[in-house]
Order: C-alpha cells, then structure tokens, then sequence
C-alpha cells in the first residue's frame, strides 16, 4: 500500500546544514496549496532561525524553491 500524500500545506522533515561560518541553510519538502510537492530552502544565521523562516515562509503559502 502506497503512502498517502501530505496535507495541502504542510511540510515533511526540516533539515539543517551549516553554508559557511554563520550561515545556516534548513530545507523540506513542502505539498503547497495547488497540490504540488516542492524542495524549499531558507538561510539565516543560525540554525533556529533558518528553521523559523522555513516555517514562517511555508505557513503563510508564499513558499517559492530556491535553487
């Protein structure tokens, strides 16, 4: 049996890495409210921040993947 597809708006595991001294980069995935699934990424400079943007971008449905 297949797994069943996110919500509309919401998003999968947060993941974080450090980009270089002071810079924090956190991705997920994110099903938008057209349905579709994609990668989004923030950065900021700390690893809760990044986390926090991530979140407040998707929450608000304006979440756009960054390449």
């Amino acid at each position: 049996m297949p797994r069943p597809p996110m919500p509309l708006g919401t998003y999968g595991k947060i993941t974080c890495y450090q980009d270089a001294p002071k810079r924090w980069r956190a991705f997920a995935k994110f099903r938008d409210f057209d349905g579709v699934t994609r990668k989004v990424t923030k950065s900021a400079s700390s690893k809760a921040a990044a986390e926090r943007e991530l979140k407040r971008s998707s929450s608000i449905g304006c979440a756009s993947a960054e390449v």
